[in-house]
């Protein structure tokens, strides 16, 4: 019986955590190209929103970092953004291809934890992942920690990914 748990634990955690194979290389590097008249109305969308923050516009970039080095990072109360993904989830390189372009012009610093790459069992990981971000619940997830405390989940699953709905929760 207590083999059918762990069986059963096991396969609802690739559901919720898996998308599909790819290796770690196809994370970066991704350009997606979209219709030049969504372009044209995002950009007259950015213009009016630009005003309402001041932007640094150097490039930013996704910095891999491993769980314990998370940790360490909450453990000093930094402030920061951090991803956890998987090598094999769609959603994950979807999110990376429009952060290749975002980040581009936007001075941001993405900590991303890739999850299949850790040397833990998917349920220590999880273990580890709810400590301090308890809506995590699939890749990618995306999440605003200050002063080392979550303050904010992206929720790509609801809001969708995409380059809009993450300039709006940047800032």
């Amino acid at each position: 019986m207590k083999f059918y748990k762990t069986i059963f634990f096991v396969l609802i955690s690739f559901i919720l955590i898996g998308c599909q194979s790819k290796s770690n290389e196809d994370l970066v590097n991704r350009t997606i190209i979209e219709p030049e008249t969504k372009q044209e109305k995002k950009s007259e969308t950015k213009e009016v929103k630009i005003k309402d923050y001041p932007r640094d516009t150097t490039p930013g970039e996704v910095i891999t970092i491993t769980m314990a080095q998370l940790e360490e990072k909450i453990a000093n109360k930094e402030t920061f953004v951090v991803s956890f993904e998987t090598t094999y989830c769609m959603y994950c390189r979807r999110l990376h291809s429009i952060l290749d372009d975002y980040l581009k012009d936007h001075h941001v610093s993405i900590y991303q934890v890739v999850l299949d790459l850790e040397n833990a069992t998917e349920e220590e990981n999880l273990e580890k992942i709810h400590k301090h971000f308890e809506e995590f619940y699939t890749t990618p997830g995306v999440f605003y920690v200050k002063k080392g405390k979550n303050k904010s989940y992206l929720d790509t699953y609801t809001l969708g990914i995409e380059e809009d709905v993450i300039d709006q929760w940047i800032r």
